[in-house]
């Protein structure tokens, strides 16, 4: 009986601890959320999702998965920013430098899904941690944008908003 009491607890905090180290967030992407000129004017739109987690040895993963509809063209570029809503930031994660999964459906409709590992980054020569990517994002400051060659500064855009927390 002992045992199994004690079987039961460590499994139940071996959950807690995987859990703890889970974040969710999405992010609803759109042309009107692109602060360049000139103004994007296509109908394109997309819904993201981006997981970010930590293995035991403290390594922290991600994993991105985006449904973007009425692209003009192919995606070149596809990224997290960091920055607020209504301001424009450096790339500090670059999901074609990782595992890209595209699924074409036709007529400017992509799948994409990309996981891969979060790493420190150099950012206008200053080293941006994993953990400051984190926390950026957790604030609400980092978002999703896709860029075509019609649209090299990016043609959809979307904020990250955590949807779950630790």
């Amino acid at each position: 009986m002992l045992n199994k009491v004690a079987s039961t607890l460590l499994i139940a905090m071996v959950a807690v601890v995987a859990q703890a180290d889970l974040f969710v967030f999405r992010a609803n992407l759109t042309t009107g959320q692109e602060i360049h000129t000139p103004r994007v004017t296509t109908r394109a739109f997309g819904l993201g999702r981006l997981k970010v987690y930590t293995d035991r040895n403290g390594r922290m993963y991600y994993e991105a998965f985006l449904e973007a509809r009425k692209l003009s063209g192919p995606p070149t570029g596809f990224h997290i920013h960091r920055a607020a809503a209504g301001a424009n930031g450096p790339v500090v994660v670059d999901f074609l430098d990782q595992f890209v999964q595209t699924v074409d459906l036709g007529n400017g409709n992509r799948n994409i899904y990309v996981k891969g590992q979060l790493l420190d980054r150099i950012v206008g020569g200053e080293i941006v941690t994993r953990l400051q990517i984190l926390a950026a994002l957790r604030a609400g400051n980092g978002y999703f944008n896709v860029h075509n060659a019609s649209f090299p500064a990016g043609e959809i855009r979307g904020q990250l908003v955590e949807i779950t927390a630790s």
